[in-house]
């Protein structure tokens, strides 16, 4: 009898928010990258809340293997309001939260 085993290798993503004005908004991105398995849920967040994506999000394959996600949103930046992306992947222990201060 044989027995085939596959190994799943799991690699953390990276990630980066940015914003840039977009007329008299914010654009808000989240670039998620270099990360395997391809499976990955990422969401924006106001004030712990989710904000629904202005874009369709797609993986993306890298070149040496890992794969790529960007999601972004636009907002009308409020004071008091905290803005962040909430990344969750197999490789994570717990979701990764990064925040972004589209007015500073």
């Amino acid at each position: 009898m044989c027995s085939l085993y596959i190994a799943v290798i799991h690699i953390r993503p990276e990630v980066k928010v940015c914003s840039r004005p977009s007329g008299s908004a914010m654009k808000l991105h989240c670039q998620v990258y270099g990360f395997h398995p391809r499976d990955v849920d990422v969401n924006w967040k106001k004030n712990g809340m989710d904000i629904p994506s202005d874009e369709a999000k797609q993986v993306l394959p890298n070149s040496d293997g890992t794969y790529q996600i960007r999601a972004s949103v636009e907002v009308t930046p409020e004071d008091g309001a905290s803005y962040s992306c909430h990344v969750d992947h197999s490789s994570l222990d717990e979701p990764l939260l990064v925040m972004c201060d589209p007015l500073g």
